[in-house]
C-alpha cells in the first residue's frame, strides 16, 4: 500500500471590520491594527457587508496554492453564526463562489432554523455541545 503524504495548513481570516480596524464591543480589542500597528497600518478594512467576499477570496488564494486538494471552513459562536449565514444566505446568492470552499464546519448552536446547510452545494456539518456527563463518540 503506497503511503501518502498529507499537507496541512491553517488559515484564520479577519474578514469583519472590527477583526481588522479595532473596536470595543466586546470590551478589549484584538484587532489586527491593535496588536501589530506598523505592520497592518496600510490595511483599510471597507466595511462587513464585504466581509463574505474577502473570505471568498481568501479561500480561492488558499485553493490556488500549489498542492491544495480541498478548502474547508470552520466557525465557532459568533464566527458560527456568520458561517451559517454565508451558507445559507450568502452563497446561494453568489453562484460562482460555489465549489471554492469545498466543506462547513459550524459549531455552536446558530440561531434560527437548522435548515441553513439545506442550500448549500457542498457538506456541511453542523456540531452541537452541551453539558456532557458521558463520553460521546461520533463516527463521520
Amino acid at each position: 500500500m503506497a503511503r501518502q503524504s498529507v499537507l496541512q495548513a491553517v488559515n484564520d481570516v479577519s474578514a469583519q471590520r472590527v477583526g481588522v480596524e479595532g473596536g470595543d464591543s466586546l470590551g478589549f480589542d484584538f484587532s489586527l491594527k491593535k496588536l501589530d500597528p506598523q505592520r497592518y497600518a496600510g490595511l483599510h478594512h471597507p466595511g462587513d457587508a464585504y466581509a463574505y467576499d474577502i473570505f471568498t477570496q481568501v479561500a480561492q488564494a488558499m485553493r490556488d496554492e500549489p498542492g491544495v486538494e480541498r478548502v474547508l471552513a470552520a466557525g465557532q459562536s459568533q464566527s458560527g453564526i456568520r458561517l451559517a449565514e454565508y451558507v445559507g444566505s450568502w452563497l446561494p446568492a453568489h453562484p460562482e463562489a460555489a465549489g471554492v470552499i469545498d466543506g462547513f464546519l459550524v459549531h455552536g448552536n446558530v440561531p434560527g432554523a437548522k435548515a441553513f446547510a439545506a442550500a448549500s452545494p457542498v457538506p456541511v456539518l453542523q456540531l452541537l455541545c452541551g453539558p456532557v456527563t458521558l463520553p460521546r463518540l461520533w463516527h463521520i
